[in-house]
């Protein structure tokens, strides 16, 4: 089994939003791998974590594609890709998901706005007009260890504090 190979044909499908043709990250990849790959430097960006259980992450970003890569340890765990899709009609041809969370979208929650597809790797933030914002991509893992070990939920980030004019 090539996992390079594999690797490199998960993370181009993923940047291309090919969705039918993704399947989920191979199993175990590297993060020194996939930076290889989309030729980034050896260093994390960011730390965060991820899942409801907040395990430690660091990030790493592509410049010039709103993609980020979240690795723990040396593991490749999670893609997050940033929208708004305009172009992503893939949406209907994945079928059902097998769940929809609610899930906190910029200043307020997105009831139902997390569609799941846990058995092909795949977390799609939708907005009500079924316009896709993000997309997460994932090793393929049942439901709640997806909840658990990789979803991104923060808090929604408080409303600006309208500014008073000047008398």
């Amino acid at each position: 089994m090539d996992t390079s190979h594999d690797l490199q044909a998960a993370l181009t499908a993923f940047m291309q939003r090919r969705l039918a043709d993704w399947h989920g990250l191979p199993p175990q990849a590297r993060i020194d791998e996939a930076r290889r790959i989309l030729g980034l430097s050896a260093a994390a960006e960011g730390r965060g974590s991820v899942g409801s259980a907040r395990h430690a992450a660091q990030w790493q970003s592509l410049d010039d594609r709103p993609l980020v890569l979240w690795a723990r340890a040396n593991e490749l765990v999670l893609l997050e890709f940033e929208g708004p899709f305009d172009d992503l009609d893939a949406l209907a041809a994945l079928g059902a998901p097998a769940a929809r969370l609610d899930v906190n979208w910029g200043v307020a929650p997105l009831p139902e706005g997390e569609w799941v597809y846990p058995e092909r790797g795949l977390a799609v933030l939708v907005s009500p007009q079924g316009q896709a914002l993000r997309l997460f991509g994932f090793a393929p893992m049942p439901l709640a260890a997806y909840q658990r070990d990789l979803r991104r939920n923060p808090k929604p980030r408080p409303m600006p504090a309208p500014r008073k004019a000047k008398p």
